[in-house]
Parts: C-alpha cells; sequence; structure tokens
C-alpha cells in the first residue's frame, strides 16, 4: 500500500512541475513531461517536442555562449531522456525523434580548455566545440 502512495505521489509531483515550468521554455510540446529534481538553466533556448519524457534528476544546461535566436537544445518528438543524464547546450545539440537516451548519459557540444600545461584547467575558460546531432531511432546506452 505503501508504494501505491507513493507512485501516486511522485505522478502528481512530476505533472505539477511541469505545469509550472512548461511556459518557461522555447518551445513545450503537448504530453511532454518533467520529472522531479531536474536543474534546468536557459529553459528560452530549450525546444521540447510532443511526448518528450525527461526522468528525474536531470541536468539541462543551455545556458547560450553564441548569440543568435535559435534554440541552443532541440528535443525531438516522442523522445526518452534516463536519469541523470546531463546535456550541456552551448551552441547547437539537436536530438531527434523517438530517440532513447539511457541512465547517466553526458552529451555536450562544448568543453574546457586545456592547452596551457602552467594554468589549471579550471582558470582556462571553455570553448565550443562541434555541433551534435543525434538522429531519429538512436539509442545511447547506459554509462
Amino acid at each position: 500500500m505503501f508504494l501505491i502512495i507513493r507512485d501516486f505521489k511522485n505522478r502528481i509531483l512530476i505533472k505539477l512541475n511541469t505545469f509550472f515550468i512548461k511556459n518557461s521554455f522555447f518551445i513545450f510540446g503537448k504530453n511532454s513531461i518533467i520529472g522531479n529534481r531536474v536543474k534546468i538553466i536557459g529553459q528560452k533556448n530549450i525546444s521540447i517536442g510532443e511526448g518528450v519524457y525527461i526522468s528525474d534528476d536531470i541536468w539541462l544546461n543551455a545556458n547560450k555562449k553564441f548569440s543568435d535566436t535559435l534554440p541552443s537544445l532541440e528535443i525531438g518528438n516522442n523522445t526518452y531522456i534516463g536519469r541523470m543524464t546531463q546535456i550541456n547546450a552551448w551552441k547547437d545539440i539537436k536530438i531527434g525523434e523517438n530517440v532513447l537516451i539511457a541512465d547517466r548519459v553526458f552529451i555536450s557540444d562544448a568543453d574546457h580548455k586545456y592547452k596551457n600545461k602552467d594554468m589549471p584547467i579550471k582558470d582556462q575558460g571553455d570553448e565550443d566545440k562541434v555541433a551534435v546531432n543525434i538522429k531519429d531511432g538512436c539509442w545511447l546506452g547506459i554509462n
């Protein structure tokens, strides 16, 4: 009985969470869900398609470092993103439709600079790398 009540409570919290934050995105498709304990930076730079499920404990970072009007993170229709996944989209990450992303996956289009061996990496700043394009129907396995 306790598990049934806990599951019901969790579903209610997910629906409330989604309801309160969905309007802050560039686009938020119908029937999409955002789990609990999700950290999202730069919602206005994120486009979420219809029927997308974003699990608990996700970190979406679309804190755009470049100035254009397009979202830096696009998630296609009917995509599933597993728990504890982190996506850093500083410039251009596109995730297609019907993509399955397992738990604990890391996706990024940027990296830390590390060329100066005499300076700590944390002090060297960061840089964009290449655009990331995950095609329709892909599966990214657990890390």
